[in-house]
């Protein structure tokens, strides 16, 4: 009879933990899954830009090609990268019956989640940057939180894509690189993942900005040369295309539409129109810093100190822009409606504190490419013109690994100080913080899908719903109380288009009858119109058609 030494037992017992936590965290991910699946809406073109997205899909899944077919006449050129138009137009021609393949259309985000949740998991273990049970808790707390799964289930942006794609860049730009397996076959393979991100969204600049300075820093020359080329080849067709574009176009058509981002630089708003001066940049810089130390990093960590469960989410959309003695709309885009107490922005800073010390411990363990990422993408951010929240979203998880590092150095200094015994475990207050906030989520997820199956009418209804029901009745009224080949204009023209099967044109409301455009469908606190105008009302507020005759 064979005897079981302590080292065997100690091997099982390891075996049997590892199992369990598997077990543990298969559950709590198939609980996101269902989260996603609970919170799965019909909302598209609230944010607009997924408006001209979805437009665009449209026009090159029916043969009309890269253009708005929204549009009466001419369209101007879209400035935005046409990589996740392209995506959408293929799910588009597989299922062309809209509204009712808005569910198909999002689905690309929400695989985008799961993919972004598993090359996480993986950076974070190849690295050895965190034990697998801590690993895995980070990358389900990044697809777990609410502004994630917002943008994934109620609009049809392109941020979880290029999140998860930007994820599988850094994977094996990080892989290759560190082991200097840097074959030509490889570097071309990082390049045209990081040129796929950038073609799906312009932030992607700074990714292959991260690769090329990392690959410098390591004294990598050869491989950063065959990057950059290959980079430049990728991205070389569109950039043709948008120049022939933009050679065809007449000014007046591309005056109804944003500028390319070297003039959206200079405006208070990106695609606003309203120009700043190099004096108000350090304003911008000092107003985007405050915003993401005192509110936006609270607003992602305990989002429910900040509003409702029925407006979970809607953090990405309202977050305030200002938490210091700066005036409120130095940027010209709104005040915001959350993050201004006191209390959420002693959070935000405390919570902003301990990243920051995971981020300075990290830097001073080794300057790797994340490292090198985030701060391009800070510096990127904290420049750019509007609410920084929704811009810092791709770099959620790598908030939360920081947070997670932070948390451990914390306790490592006070265990130091306080003469603790080594023994003592300091990745257990990290689980319990990543847990903790977990459970908040699941709290304010289970709140909002109790508040979604309320009527709409009811004033614990998901505000978001309610906006996006009250636009889409006022399209509605526009296709059945107007002919096929009216014109029509609005706050939102690809909603309008979308939903109501109208072309659409943007003029000033005293310019339009003059144009023969009669109907204005109001979706934001804009125009005013006088009573006898208003043709309907939707019961949200502000949200109306009217018809106009030129004397407003």
């Amino acid at each position: 009879m064979s005897a079981v030494g302590p080292e065997t037992t100690t091997v099982e017992q390891q075996r049997a933990s590892r199992l369990k936590h598997r077990w543990i965290f298969t559950t709590l991910a198939l609980a996101v899954a269902a989260i996603y699946l609970l919170r799965l809406d019909g909302v598209f073109g609230l944010w607009k830009d997924d408006g001209w997205y979805l437009t665009l899909a449209k026009s090159l899944a029916t043969g009309q090609g890269y253009r708005l077919i929204n549009f009466a006449d001419e369209a101007g050129v879209y400035y935005y990268p046409p990589g996740f138009p392209i995506l959408l137009s293929f799910l588009y021609r597989l299922y062309p019956h809209f509204p009712e393949n808005v569910w198909l259309l999002k689905s690309a985000s929400l695989a985008a989640m799961a993919a972004l949740g598993w090359l996480l998991f993986k950076l974070l273990r190849q690295s050895g940057r965190l034990s697998e049970d801590l690993a895995a808790l980070v990358a389900i707390c990044s697809v777990a939180a609410p502004c994630m799964v917002f943008m994934a289930t109620s609009s049809l942006m392109s941020e979880c894509v290029f999140a998860a794609l930007q994820m599988g860049a850094l994977l094996l730009a990080e892989r290759y690189i560190d082991r200097r397996d840097l074959g030509v076959g490889k570097v071309v393979l990082i390049a045209l993942v990081a040129s796929v991100a950038l073609m799906t969204r312009s932030f992607g600049v700074v990714l292959v900005a991260a690769i090329a300075i990392y690959l410098a820093k390591e004294r990598l020359f050869r491989p950063l040369i065959v990057f950059v080329m290959a980079v430049v080849i990728i991205s070389l067709p569109w950039t043709i295309y948008k120049r022939q574009l933009e050679r065809r176009t007449s000014p007046r058509a591309q005056s109804r539409l944003p500028g390319p981002y070297s003039q959206q630089f200079m405006e208070r708003v990106g695609g606003s129109g309203a120009k700043m001066t190099v004096f108000d940049l350090p304003a911008r810089f000092w107003q985007n810093v405050t915003a993401i130390i005192g509110a936006d990093v609270g607003g992602v960590f305990v989002p429910s100190a900040f509003r409702q469960p029925n407006e979970s989410g809607e953090e990405a959309v309202d977050m305030t822009l200002v938490v210091t003695a700066i005036g409120r709309d130095i940027q010209g885009s709104g005040k915001g409606s959350m993050g201004n107490a006191l209390p959420t922005k002693l959070i935000s800073l405390t919570l902003f504190l301990v990243v920051l010390v995971g981020f300075i411990h990290e830097v001073r363990r080794r300057l790797s490419l994340m490292e090198i990422l985030i701060i391009v993408y800070l510096a990127l951010v904290i420049s750019w013109g509007g609410p920084p929240l929704r811009y810092l979203l791709p770099a959620v998880p790598f908030l939360f690994f920081y947070l997670t590092v932070g948390c451990q150095n914390i306790c490592e200094q006070i265990r130091s100080g306080a003469h603790l015994p080594s023994s003592f475990d300091c990745q257990q207050p990290a689980r319990v913080l990543l847990l903790c906030i977990l459970g908040l989520y699941f709290y304010d997820h289970a709140g909002y899908v109790m508040a979604k199956q309320l009527p709409v009418t009811a004033a614990q209804h998901p505000d978001w719903l309610r906006r996006f029901d009250a636009n889409r009745r006022a399209a509605l009224w526009i296709r059945d109380h107007t002919s096929p080949n009216e014109v029509v204009t609005g706050d939102n023209l690809t909603l309008i288009y979308l939903t109501a099967d109208r072309k659409t044109d943007k003029c000033e409301v005293g310019e339009c009858p003059k144009r023969g455009i009669r109907y204005y469908l109001k979706s934001e606190d804009s125009a005013e119109f006088k009573r006898e105008q208003i043709r309907f009302e939707s019961g949200y507020p502000y949200i109306q058609v009217a018809e106009m005759n030129g004397k407003e």
